[in-house]
């Protein structure tokens, strides 16, 4: 069963093993319990001929923390399938790679374990999902390309930081034990919001393995391979600089089968203290004729660090910008600092966005900005929005600073609908040109007009003759990002969506677009 690390590093899990030891020889996945701190370790072991050896038991490795030997408590040796996140970098110095990185997508996903979840993040300046929210995981091949492929368009600079850190916050999400990274860069930064220690600080309290791999070519003038080795070497990962374009899919296939021909070791650790700070590991290994081995897993790992022995406040104050909502903040558990935030809306009005801060005293701890997707409103009249923060930390005050309204008007923070309506200059812009191309399949059907469609949907521009250019651009990106993903939901997964016709298809979206163009305009 999978089980949550709670106030652990995802690289210090909450698990013990089951029946101790070896995982039982056919089985799909280790079975875990919560009663003990175990450090997971996947490793690689290679002859000196750089071949796989696969045929070791557990009594052959040994584990090494600080210096200190560690009885292994855990030891499995299976193909079982893990949540894979792929990372591509889609700024501007990537578009003559953009061919090469997609087939090497393709050949990469064919290679790994038919069971393995997949999702994928393309990253210039901002970082975006390639997979709509309602199936942000995927074991459909197909699927993923298509998504990966309408999506990854290079422009702009590079937050390959950023990339990092929401690859590794995504990981949690997947079902499967094991989560690894594959990051497709040449590791330069130019736009990241995080610095890069954070981001090693970060993967060293991740079970997760980070692979990288530099395409070659122009791209390498302004990037730094160095980086790129440093985070791989830190998760146990491996990194990559293909000499040429070809050479990219294969170095994907190896990543894949990398993955596949790997030991689970967990242990226990003799250190008890849960003060934070790194920990260094090492594995060796000893083959039974004495043949010398070659291992690979990560350098370390960031212990826990123990609660906060100051107690929580036993309430959180609230205040609002506006009487018209009533706002309860409770916990959502009594040892860990997140709370579910209720907001019911006692205005005539529909609420469409609401921006918060929560604090400790005077420190400010979070705070942030809710509303849709498609500016459909968060509470109609008389209903209730709940949403859920995780701080890091207890707060003691929740502040509504902002609000805007169905008819346009503002309470408190000016700059929340000041941003809005510059994204909704661009957002009307695409939403009109995606109607006009809606309304110019009305009348067809079937596979060739979907293709077509979806050719003519990939050209949109995100350019127009608008005030506040920059800004509008993201409104217009992320009407053609809806559209995208609402192709994508039609053509493959079946799962998620109804199945219909095309031609109705059209209809029903058109009409849901003009419903958006509506709510725009109203505002």
């Amino acid at each position: 069963m999978a089980v949550s690390a709670r106030a652990l590093p995802a690289g210090v899990l909450a698990w013990s093993c089951v029946g101790l030891c070896a995982a039982v020889a056919g089985q799909e996945q280790a079975q875990f319990s919560t009663n003990a701190d175990l450090v997971v370790l996947h490793v690689n072991v290679k002859n000196s001929h750089g071949a796989y050896v696969t045929d070791l038991r557990q009594s052959a490795f040994a584990v090494f923390e600080d210096g200190r030997p560690q009885t292994i408590r855990f030891f499995a040796q299976e193909d079982a399938p893990v949540t894979m996140g792929l990372l591509v970098d889609s700024s501007a110095s990537m578009y003559a790679n953009r061919d090469d990185v997609m087939a090497a997508a393709s050949a990469f996903t064919a290679a790994g374990n038919p069971r393995d979840e997949l999702f994928a993040l393309v990253f210039n300046e901002r970082v975006r999902p390639a997979l709509p929210a309602a199936a942000a995981f995927t074991s459909d091949r197909e699927f993923f390309r298509y998504a990966l492929a309408r999506i990854f368009v290079p422009s702009g600079r590079t937050a390959l930081f950023d990339a990092v850190s929401a690859g590794l916050d995504y990981l949690r999400r997947g079902r499967y034990e094991r989560r690894d990274l594959v990051l497709i860069s040449d590791g330069g930064d130019n736009a990241s919001r995080i610095a890069f220690n954070d981001v090693i600080a970060k993967t060293q309290a991740s079970s997760a393995l980070i692979y990288t791999v530099a395409p070659p070519g122009p791209i390498g003038r302004d990037g730094n391979p160095k980086l790129l080795e440093r985070l791989a070497r830190a998760t146990g990962g491996e990194a990559f600089a293909p000499k040429d374009e070809r050479r990219i899919a294969e170095t994907l296939i190896h990543i894949a089968q990398d993955v596949r021909q790997t030991y689970t070791l967990g242990y226990v650790s003799t250190n008890t203290a849960r003060d934070g700070a790194f920990r260094q590991v090492r594995v060796v290994a000893e083959a039974p004729d004495r043949r010398p081995l070659v291992i690979r897993t990560r350098d370390g790992y960031r212990a826990g660090v123990a609660p906060a022995t100051e107690p929580a406040p036993a309430t959180v104050s609230v205040t609002s910008v506006s009487r018209a909502l009533d706002v309860h903040v409770e916990p959502v558990a009594p040892s860990v600092p997140a709370y579910r935030i209720v907001v019911t809306n006692r205005s005539t009005r529909a609420l469409i966005a609401l921006q918060y801060e929560a604090s400790r005293g005077a420190t400010r701890i979070v705070g942030g900005r809710r509303k849709t997707e498609r500016n459909e409103p968060i509470a109609p009249p008389g209903r209730q929005y709940v949403f859920e923060i995780q701080p890091g930390s207890a707060i003691d005050r929740l502040a509504i600073t902002a609000l805007l309204w169905e008819d346009g008007a503002i309470e408190g923070d000016g700059a929340l609908a000041a941003d809005e309506r510059v994204l909704d200059i661009g957002k009307a812009v695409q939403l009109r040109r995606v109607l006009k191309l809606l309304h110019e399949f009305d009348d067809r059907s079937g596979e060739p007009a979907v293709h077509a469609f979806r050719a003519r949907a990939t050209l949109l521009p995100l350019t127009g003759e608008v005030l506040y250019a920059d800004a509008s651009r993201t409104g217009m990106q992320q009407v053609k990002d809806a559209l995208m993903k609402d192709l994508d939901l039609f053509e493959h997964a079946p799962s998620v969506r109804p199945t219909v016709a095309f031609a109705t298809w059209i209809a029903d979206t058109t009409a849901a677009y003009e419903e958006w163009l509506a709510r725009v305009a109203a505002r």
